[in-house]
């Protein structure tokens, strides 16, 4: 199958790490006038569907991220570097990923 997008994977990563579920964030795109259903959310996450430069935006701001997070490259690290105020989530070698992304307050 053809890839729709290259942001997906990161979209899914950041709302679990926001603690949403796709509904939540359906609601919170909603809410910021993004007209989508969790079934677009989840094709977005799974890389089927485009994401447009307006959607996009909008993501990132409901993420409470910039645009450019959504694209960046991930690096591996130890648990230890989690006091360095990185995000993480944990890969298959049981190493910890971690995002260069600022930590701001959940809501």
């Amino acid at each position: 199958m053809k890839q729709g997008n290259i942001i997906g994977k990161r979209i899914r990563l950041v709302r679990e790490l926001r603690r949403l579920t796709q509904q939540q964030f359906r609601r919170k795109l909603r809410a910021a006038g993004h007209d989508v259903s969790r079934d677009i959310v989840a094709r977005w996450e799974l890389c089927e569907t485009p994401v447009t430069d307006t959607r996009m935006l909008g993501i990132a701001t409901v993420l409470r991220v910039s645009v450019l997070d959504l694209f960046s490259a991930q690096r591996t690290g130890t648990a230890s570097d989690i006091l360095t105020g990185q995000i993480f989530s944990m890969n298959k070698e049981d190493k910890y990923t971690f995002l260069a992304l600022p930590l701001l307050p959940v809501r």
